[in-house]
């Protein structure tokens, strides 16, 4: 909602621009006002659809009761009242509805008087078009102008019949004089242009002083062209006329068959009361005067008389003026025929002098000529004879270092030899340790997989079925996240979760049964798993866990979701779960997540009197994270039988067992699409693993057999932890003979080939590649481009202002970062969004969506583009922020080309969809000075050579422009809907014309996406 405010038209729009508004802050200025009055809200007459605009530039400070005008595409803006105490404005401002960008229009605002309710319409006088202010009330002003008055109120505001006029074409302002009946000092009238040629203009209504009476309303009409006051009979109107307004609005009808029509409409009588009266006056082009004639006849008519004495003066001005072109012209003449006399003696003097210089020249040749010959073949014996001493001294060097190689490699191969003998001595006696550690163990049935810290606290759990162990890493203090989605387990690592020089080891086991206990009425939907570290967390550690009941579409059965943990070391079993209140589940993914400090057995239960019918409808992505489950036919509660304990629980274990190794033949978009009557075929009941041992078990009869015996043998635990020390000494000494083996081997390679290992290659490629990605997962590179607001703005205008491009579509948003081109996808009406990125930022992206509550349109997918599977087969658009330096180093075009090709249903819809590739000259004596001749005096020394390596380095920065020296030259422009990877990798010649005297230090590339 708001008031005090206008609404030009400009064609079939109406704009709306600040006016008093609900939430506009009270003060003189701040980013709150100015980020509610940088928009304007538009209404298309045609569709009666609104709209809201960003604009550029700063808008002005007086947001109400301003007074407004149109001209062309523009809309023009003067004074108005600040919003708070006795602020008012007088500055102009001009909106261009085009580029919906401000631009102030006039520096004279310091002798302009401040005011608010003013009138403003544009005028042409003379062939130029004028701004023309009217009257206004405002703050005391600076300059009084005597043929205008200035009432001063008792609030201490000056009400004012100021006129201005504004030169659009000049930019200047200027104090007219005035002739007529001129208005009294008015504020909160209404004045509009009455004809198309722009020439005249109506002045209705408003609040006057009166016999001291400050709040008088007036109703008198004024023509604002040599002033008029129309009375009572001047617009034949059978006697009727206007009663007194103010505070109303107004606008002019022009119809094609019928002269203009003044519309006023509402505000408040005299006494200020509000009406809703409409008032028409029509024939405002031909009202009468008190003599019955047409009011504006003796002024045109004097106008006439003067336009005719003036064009009087400008004929004999005219005649002077061509007399005086051809005395000029004769001038101009004699001066010509003496120049060109001087001209042909100085030519005659220049082609005598250079004869003479040319015989000079050819005599001085001649003689240097001979000298030069002699000189020359000194200099060829001298290089023939330097050349053989230097053939022979590089002879000699080689020599020697040939034979210092040979007895090296001697040494070496030795020394090799010695290694390798002590090496298969270590191996011999390893297996022979390990051999004896293995009877010695077999007869307890010890296994054991690590000789780790974090793994070694879960050691004790025993009567369990162990799917897979994993060991991750936690390094440093940045935000980490681990997936193990075979399993269905992630692991979120807060920012200073560590030291940034500590490392600590988390182990994980997936655990697929065991003698677990679970509270009454719950059912396990997840994998059980056992978490340990080897040291505490600074902040708590996020879990995330799959479980297989699908939400889709149902947030409701969230609340129907718990986790469970039991601890790790009971003194006897089965393992106690209880339910832990906190986690998360969201409904458009198979995950629930929970922070935990202290860890444990951890899983998800379900509440059995929750309805699930669609327990199997998906839920894949690991083989001990999903689970499975019956249900009824049609969807029920699930069967009495796995309410509790006993059989239900065996039966559950056998369920998650067959789960397990099934799911190795599944992918995981395969298993999402399972539903329960996909399992009624007889096919599903062949395990397929041939004769699995685990659906051969009696669970019954397990669950009776006593358990494992504890260790009685002390003296053994011992010898066996001594068997394992001497193991890991062994291997230690052995692995470090090794490294210092492959590094002898590496040296003499070195010494004795220049040929590059492909491998050492491969291993640099792969660690760049992490380190590229790695690098894009920084705050500060997605911060800089998202302040870029040339390319924001770019993707911004074109993403919403393209909405039948975007509308309903499928949108692929490759090198998503933060995921802002995805929102403005979402906003110009994308259906759904699939965003990939492989750097970590992807994390920050989603809780980006689900801040702005967009989680459900955009669906993030870390990895590589050229491995990752998309839930669709294509989609509509593909957009992408691919460009790099010099538009192709370290960009993504080939990655967005890939997925053009594979997903991109018209591949037409892609963009950026062209770019441009250019090159001008630079100079710039600073950069030269700073960058290439600091190089021959560094603190007195030279260091020159040091100049090479600074022009072989590109160096990206902003140039202003008067460094450019030529003109620019387009040497590649790529077509991104049809261009090819092979197509990247060209040769381009290219002009550059100089414009100025300079020297080129630099050539400055300029990419235009």
């Amino acid at each position: 909602m708001r008031a005090s405010h206008k609404a030009p038209q400009i064609g079939e729009s109406l704009y709306l621009w600040a006016g008093s508004q609900l939430d506009l802050p009270k003060v003189h200025d701040s980013l709150q006002k100015r980020e509610l009055t940088s928009r304007v809200d538009v209404y298309q007459l045609s569709t009666a659809d609104w709209s809201s605009h960003l604009t550029r530039g700063t808008p002005p400070l007086g947001v109400i009761d301003y007074s407004c005008t149109t001209f062309h595409s523009n809309i023009y803006y003067f004074g108005g009242w600040c919003g708070h105490d006795f602020c008012y404005h007088n500055t102009l401002n001009v909106l261009n509805t085009i580029k919906m960008e401000w631009t102030s229009c006039s520096n004279a605002e310091q002798s302009l008087m401040k005011k608010s309710l003013a009138g403003m319409i544009s005028l042409e006088f003379d062939g130029a078009e004028y701004l023309v202010i009217i009257g206004g009330a405002g703050s005391t002003p600076t300059v009084y102008h005597p043929q205008f008055q200035y009432d001063q109120l008792k609030n201490g505001i000056v009400r004012t019949n100021e006129q201005l006029l504004y030169n659009v074409s000049t930019g200047q302002f200027t104090v007219p004089s005035v002739s007529g009946q001129c208005c009294s000092p008015t504020n909160t009238f209404i004045i509009e242009k009455i004809t198309t040629t722009g020439n005249r203009g109506i002045m209705f209504g408003g609040r006057v002083t009166v016999n001291g009476d400050e709040s008088t309303i007036t109703n008198s009409v004024y023509v604002p062209q040599n002033w008029e006051i129309l009375k009572p009979g001047a617009i034949p109107n059978e006697g009727l006329w206007p009663m007194e307004r103010a505070n109303h609005a107004s606008a002019i009808i022009n119809g094609d068959s019928t002269s203009p029509t003044l519309v006023v409409i509402g505000g408040k009588d005299k006494k200020n009361e509000q009406v809703n009266e409409c008032l028409l006056f029509d024939s405002i082009t031909t009202v009468k005067g008190d003599d019955s004639n047409d009011f504006m006849s003796s002024v045109f008519q004097e106008m006439i008389l003067e336009q005719e004495k003036l064009s009087e003066e400008k004929k004999i001005i005219t005649e002077d003026y061509e007399k005086l072109k051809l005395k000029v012209a004769d001038i101009e003449e004699q001066y010509l025929k003496k120049k060109q006399i001087i001209i042909d003696d100085n030519q005659n003097l220049i082609s005598e002098k250079d004869k003479v210089i040319a015989k000079l020249t050819s005599q001085v040749e001649e003689q240097s000529q001979n000298e030069k010959q002699i000189i020359t073949e000194d200099n060829e014996k001298l290089k023939f004879i330097l050349a053989d001493m230097e053939e022979e001294e590089q002879y000699l060097k080689e020599k020697q270092i040939i034979t210092d190689l040979r007895a090296k490699v001697s040494d070496n191969e030795l020394y090799t030899a010695n290694l390798m003998k002590e090496k298969s001595q270590l191996q011999e006696r390893v297996t022979s340790l390990e051999e004896q550690s293995i009877k010695e163990t077999s007869s307890i049935g010890l296994q054991f997989n690590y000789l780790i810290p974090s793994m070694d606290k879960l050691d004790c759990l025993s009567d369990v079925q162990v799917a897979e162990r994993k060991l991750f890493l936690i390094q440093g203090d940045k935000p980490q996240l681990m997936n193990w989605e075979k399993y269905g387990l992630r692991i979120g690592v807060q920012k200073e979760s560590l030291l940034s020089s500590e490392t600590v080891e988390a182990a994980v086991v997936a655990l697929v049964g065991g003698e677990f206990e679970f509270p009454a009425n719950t059912v396990l939907v997840s994998a059980v798993y056992a978490v340990s570290l080897s040291k505490p967390l600074l902040k708590r550690l996020i879990l995330e866990i799959q479980h297989c009941v699908d939400l889709t579409g149902r947030p409701g059965l969230s609340r129907h979701l718990k986790f469970a943990i039991a601890p790790v070391s009971t003194p006897s079993l089965p393992y106690h779960f209880s339910i832990v209140e906190g986690g998360e589940f969201s409904s458009n993914s198979w995950y629930g997540s929970i922070e935990r400090k202290e860890f444990c057995l951890v899983c998800i239960l379900g509440l059995l009197f929750v309805a699930t019918a669609g327990i199997l409808g998906g839920g894949g992505g690991g083989g001990g994270g999903g689970g499975g489950g019956q249900q009824q036919q049609g969807g029920g509660v699930v069967p009495a039988q796995l309410q509790q304990g006993g059989d239900a629980l065996i039966r559950w274990k056998v369920v998650l067992n067959v789960y397990y190794y099934s799911y190795r033949s599944l992918a995981v978009a395969d298993v999402k699409g399972l539903r329960v009557e996909d399992f009624e075929s007889e096919e599903y009941l062949v395990p397929v693993v041939p004769d699995d041992p685990l659906l051969q078990i009696d669970w019954e009869e397990e669950e009776e057999e006593g358990k494992i015996e504890e260790w009685g043998d002390t003296s053994l635990k011992e010898r066996l932890e001594l068997t394992e020390k001497q193991l890991l000494l062994t291997r230690t000494a052995l692995d470090n003979a090794l490294k210092d083996l492959n590094q002898m081997k590496e040296t003499m390679r070195e010494l004795t080939t220049s040929d590059t290992d492909p491998d050492a290659t491969m291993e640099t490629a792969v660690e760049e590649k992490d380190s590229y990605f790695s690098n894009y997962g920084h705050h500060g590179i997605h911060e800089e481009m998202l302040k870029d607001e040339v390319r924001m703005d770019s993707y911004e205008l074109f993403i919403t202002k393209n909405t039948e491009i975007f509308k309903d579509k499928v949108v692929l948003d490759i090198g998503c970062g933060t995921g802002i081109l995805s929102l403005f996808a979402v906003k110009a009406g994308a259906s759904h969004v699939f965003a990939i990125d492989q750097s970590p930022i992807i994390h920050k992206a989603v809780e980006i969506a689900r801040e702005n509550g967009v989680d459900d349109k955009i669906t993030f997918i870390r990895g590589e583009v050229e491995t990752v599977r998309l839930p669709v087969d294509s989609v509509d658009v593909l957009i992408s922020e691919w460009m790099g330096y010099f538009l192709l180093f370290e960009s993504m075009l080939d990655t967005v080309l890939y997925a053009r090709d594979k997903w991109l249903i018209d591949k037409k819809n892609v963009y950026p969809n062209r770019c441009n590739m250019s090159l001008v000259a630079m100079g710039d004596g600073y950069e030269y000075n700073s960058k290439i001749k600091f190089w021959e005096n560094v603190r007195g020394f030279k260091m020159s050579c040091m100049k090479d390596e600074v022009l072989l380095e590109p160096t990206v920065k902003l140039v202003d422009e008067y460094c450019l020296i030529s003109t620019s030259d387009v040497i590649k422009k790529f077509d991104i809907t049809t261009v090819k990877v092979s197509d990247l990798d060209f040769k381009s010649s290219f002009t550059l014309t100089i414009k100025q005297n300079d020297t080129c230090y630099v050539s400055l590339s300029i990419c235009f996406p």
